[in-house]
């Protein structure tokens, strides 16, 4: 899940600028959903003064085709319903998980140990004062918090990666007790080392996240470059920090609790997609049983 990022405009101004066109298609989001309208058009990105145009090159990549011509007429449809995120989340917290068991036909075979107390969120969560928000619209992910120790395995990425304003493609990892030990990519392997390389506890993951192939994100077939719309394509997994509402009690814990019960910290949070339209998910319950 990834609620909000910092970019530095002028490092890197296509972040920047495509962090503008995020704001934008949100605010659709979120005024379409309260009047009940669930289909988003590509075309409404393009602000009163042209912002295509001014977007170069993040919001041409996500409104063009193959060719480089304005696809023109993109929607999204069908979002799935709030509620039926929350049930996700409910069931999966009444199976109280142990770990869960990822595999795919791309050669990813990843268990995640889930950290003690864990709790899956998703749809909605609840601010201080009791009132129910939704952080990302759209949203299509279920998730919770990994033990930072209990990550074995090997799993392969299945959309790129944008970091730093490039593309990180055809990566894979290699995880022994929670730490990346193997890593590599078709394009761009170097960034992948620097981003696993951010602080002592980037090469660990801070979250674990589920979401249906089904997704309107995924089906539309658009990369958007921006975490916010592309975490809803697939399942995928966040390097670095977790968070501590996924823990039971966590928001009243302090670092060292947190990292009692597992909860990875880190300067980052940095989601990727592992999920591939052939994944399989066996969760283990704590006394034993697969789900």
């Amino acid at each position: 899940m990834q609620q909000h990022r910092v970019h530095n405009a002028e490092q890197n101004p296509g972040q920047h600028l495509n962090g503008r066109m995020a704001d934008k298609f949100l605010e659709l989001n979120v005024r379409q959903l309260a009047g009940g309208e669930l289909v988003k058009r590509a075309d409404d990105l393009v602000d009163d003064g042209g912002l295509l145009a001014g977007l170069e090159p993040d919001a041409h990549r996500v409104l063009a085709d193959d060719h480089g011509e304005h696809r023109g007429d993109g929607k999204l449809e069908g979002i799935e319903p709030v509620d039926e995120g929350r049930r996700h989340r409910d069931q999966l917290n009444a199976w109280n998980l142990d770990h869960i068991h990822m595999t795919s036909s791309n050669g990813t075979d990843l268990t995640v140990g889930l950290a003690d107390d864990a709790t899956w969120e998703g749809a909605s969560s609840k601010a201080e004062n009791g009132t129910d928000f939704i952080a990302n619209v759209p949203t299509e992910e279920v998730f919770c918090a990994p033990h930072r120790e209990r990550v074995n395995g090997i799993v392969y990425g299945t959309k790129p990666y944008v970091y730093n304003g490039q593309l990180i493609e055809g990566w894979h990892v290699t995880f022994k007790d929670g730490k990346v030990v193997e890593h590599g990519a078709e394009k761009n392997a170097s960034l992948l080392a620097e981003l696993l390389s951010t602080d002592e506890n980037a090469c660990r993951i801070g979250e674990i996240a589920l979401v249906p192939a089904s997704s309107p994100i995924n089906q539309s077939g658009v990369l958007f470059y921006n975490t916010l719309f592309d975490e809803n394509a697939a399942c995928h997994i966040a390097f670095g920090a977790g968070y501590p509402t996924n823990i039971k009690g966590g928001s009243k814990m302090n670092r060292t609790e947190l990292l009692a019960k597992g909860l990875n910290d880190s300067a980052i949070h940095e989601d990727v997609m592992i999920g591939a339209p052939d994944t399989n998910v066996i969760g283990t319950t704590k006394d034993g049983k697969e789900v």
